[in-house]
């Protein structure tokens, strides 16, 4: 497998661009209403982009979802997104290259679960 670090700068950009939205669109309680369509046209990215990375960020706890379309902002760390995670594995498969083969020993060597190794793994063989 071939990892691209350049993966992880553009994944990074696309938190950023995306709290930084939520951040500029809080209310004073830190909810946000947004639409997913001005979301995608407002920051460049697919729908489905979208999508998946605001169910990512509240999967890390950056975000709730208070109800369909509004989402509160719990914290805007970039720790809180996959990307801490990303790096975790980078960190790993510098040491263990052959952890790249096998996403059950990566999740291991992290202690995360097995689909996480697998998001990270495919996040940055793109």
């Amino acid at each position: 497998m071939n990892i691209n670090e350049r993966a992880l700068v553009h994944l990074s950009g696309i938190y950023s661009k995306l709290l930084g939205y939520l951040l500029v669109h809080r209310d004073a309680d830190g909810n946000v209403a947004y639409d997913i369509s001005e979301l995608s046209d407002e920051l460049g990215l697919s729908k489905r982009t979208v999508i998946l990375r605001m169910q990512q960020l509240e999967q890390f706890g950056a975000i709730q979802t208070e109800k369909q379309g509004v989402c509160r902002i719990i914290t805007t760390r970039i720790e809180k997104t996959p990307i801490s995670l990303c790096y975790q594995a980078l960190h790993a498969l510098k040491r263990k290259p052959g952890l790249a083969e096998d996403p059950l020993k990566l999740a291991d060597e992290m202690n995360v679960d097995e689909k996480d190794a697998e998001m990270i793994l495919h996040v940055l063989s793109k």
